[in-house]
């Protein structure tokens, strides 16, 4: 029976077929995880059907917006909507009872945000250091650098558990004081088609 599985709530904002294209691992992983969880999927609307939508006790709630990682300010004004949507969806999960929560996100802000409004435990997968890439080094916009430094640690030591895809992630984590039993390390998958 449906109810009497654990949940596991699994948000990433891009689509299914997005997901599938850059962790080609990922739908199977889901699949198998769904032969004894009840798996429930957030993100943004994929473009067409992918066989994981037809696996039982997996569910998608879809964001009715597609978003188009070729395009820069659509990505960004979706993003921000996404952050906007994670305290609502803590708060579906709280609802829900859920057992678990796994995160893909850059943006550990999201995770935290799930986590504090569902008080459930939350797992955070492949954390770039975003304020890394995206504030420059030179200039008015690079002293907030230190400052989303300092914040992005604060965010990160409140998370439970960790899976990155690099021992250097990994490291970084450790160096935050969370033990290396919260961490784990799965690396990136290959294109079958080509390798």
């Amino acid at each position: 029976m449906s109810n009497s599985r654990p949940k596991l709530v699994t948000l990433f904002r891009y689509s299914i077929l997005e997901q599938d294209a850059m962790v080609n691992t990922y739908p199977r992983v889901v699949a198998d995880l769904a032969k004894s969880m009840e798996i429930h999927r957030f993100s943004f609307r994929s473009l067409q059907r992918h066989w994981l939508h037809d696996e039982p006790h997996v569910h998608f709630h879809e964001i009715p917006f597609v978003l188009r990682r070729g395009m820069e300010l659509d990505k960004w004004i979706k993003t921000c909507f996404w952050v906007v949507l994670a305290p609502l969806i803590g708060l579906w999960s709280r609802w829900k009872k859920v057992d678990l929560i796994n995160v893909e996100e850059t943006l550990p802000a999201v995770a935290l945000m799930v986590k504090w409004i569902s008080g459930r435990p939350v797992i955070l997968t492949g954390p770039d250091v975003f304020w890394d890439v995206y504030l420059p080094e030179r200039g008015l916009w690079s002293q907030l650098r230190p400052p989303a430094a300092a914040l992005h640690r604060f965010m990160l030591r409140q998370v439970d558990y960790f899976i990155t895809h690099t021992d250097s992630s990994k490291a970084f984590i450790g160096e935050l004081g969370i033990g290396p039993e919260c961490i784990r390390v799965v690396r990136e998958a290959c294109e079958e088609n080509v390798f």
